[in-house]
């Protein structure tokens, strides 16, 4: 007597499971689609492009969007307000004005923040640019600091400054200029002879 031999499915070979890995993660339900050859050619061809764009697409826009630091001047504002109140500093926003995609304002009498703006009016770009006393210029970068990074404490906001070497009394900031990254903020800090401090944040994507 010739026993029935029964072949038990394994889960990898299912039919659901292979969808759900589609949906998880394509490539590895792409392998199983045109290993397990369930559909016809055509069938799987289609399913094999929609799978693609669905795991490519997410990708390209990641890379090619660039986020921008604050979406408008109003939220850079609350920003400013919470990280002021926080580090019990006096600076304050004054003499607003606008030109194109460049909104210039000051922070302190000799402290210069401007803003670069794309087309819908979010900011992709701060850079201050200071010629007052020492105190004032670190204030205003503690200040900066703390509101485009806004889970730092006190001390580590003086860390970032630290790692600037804006504190560095030998560093040359006319001749060199130092850059960090915070949790994807990008900090820029050096020195012109005309112009100051040039310190610059942006996004890093």
């Amino acid at each position: 007597m010739q026993a029935n031999v029964v072949k038990k499915t394994r889960y990898f070979e299912t039919t659901w499971f292979m969808w759900i890995s589609l949906i998880i993660f394509p490539p590895l339900g792409l392998i199983l689609l045109w290993r397990q050859g369930r559909y016809s050619k055509k069938k799987r061809i289609t399913i094999s492009i929609v799978a693609l764009v669905y795991f490519v697409l997410p990708i390209i826009i990641s890379t090619t969007v660039k986020l921008p630091l604050f979406n408008d001047h109003s939220e850079l504002v609350s920003a400013f307000n919470i990280s002021k109140k926080e580090l019990n500093v006096s600076n304050e926003i004054m003499k607003v004005s606008k030109n194109g995609n460049v909104k210039t304002f000051k922070i302190d009498e000799d402290i210069t923040l401007i803003e670069n703006l794309d087309e819908n009016g979010q900011i992709h770009e701060l850079i201050m640019i200071g010629q007052g006393e020492g105190i004032d210029i670190t204030t205003s970068l503690a200040l900066l600091v703390g509101m485009t990074n806004t889970e730092l404490s006190n001390v580590e906001i003086g860390d970032v400054l630290k790692e600037l070497r804006f504190f560095d009394k030998d560093f040359k900031y006319d001749k060199n200029e130092t850059e960090l990254e915070v949790n994807t903020i990008r900090y820029n800090l050096k020195y012109d002879q005309t112009q100051g401090v040039i310190f610059s944040i942006s996004k890093v994507n």
